[in-house]
């Protein structure tokens, strides 16, 4: 679980009309995660299919801004979604002649989200009390989740590496690269 202080500042300019409208208010994020598999070998490689399953929970107070006319009031909100992913994941290692070990790793996944995947708040003017909805940017229902990289071992207890990893769908896509470096002691 998260706690989150949430300060927002917007400017709202058009012609004839300036607008400088803030908040502060508080939010929380809570995760449920759990994941199944079963390790097999086939020679060096190292394979694991899996099946996981995580509910996700956003929720934010109410707010009203401070501002002149544009200044909004929004109402508490949650939003919950739930996700299934079924994947395999694999490894192997090299050891190399200066002694370190190279170790490639992949995997991949089909995710599925459950619930309302369409977040929403409900907002209103404070100047005058009209009230409407507005929708964010709906999370993929399906999508793959890929992840590939290599670890090199360079002691006993410290390893670098690099990966990608891609959540894929057909109207989102979201990629990333990342580097590490672990200590084990």
């Amino acid at each position: 679980m998260a706690f989150h202080t949430i300060d927002t500042s917007r400017t709202v300019l058009f012609p004839g009309f300036f607008d400088q409208a803030t908040a502060h208010y508080d939010g929380s994020t809570g995760q449920v995660f759990g994941e199944v598999g079963y390790g097999l070998a086939y020679g060096p490689v190292a394979v694991e299919p899996f099946a996981g399953a995580a509910w996700a929970r956003v929720a934010t107070d109410g707010f009203a801004e401070a501002g002149g006319p544009a200044a909004l009031a929004g109402s508490a909100s949650s939003d919950s979604v739930g996700y299934s992913s079924l994947g395999v994941r694999a490894a192997t290692s090299y050891l190399l002649q200066n002694g370190f070990a190279l170790i490639p790793r992949a995997s991949v996944a089909w995710q599925h989200a459950f619930g309302d995947v369409t977040p929403t708040a409900a907002l209103a003017f404070q100047s005058n009390g009209i009230g409407f909805d507005v929708a964010g940017v709906p999370i993929a229902r399906d999508a793959a989740l890929v992840d590939a990289g290599f670890d090199l071992r360079v002691s006993a207890h410290a390893k670098l590496g690099i990966g990608y990893s891609g959540e894929l769908a057909s109207n989102a896509r979201d990629n990333a690269v990342k580097g590490n470096f672990t200590w084990n002691f």
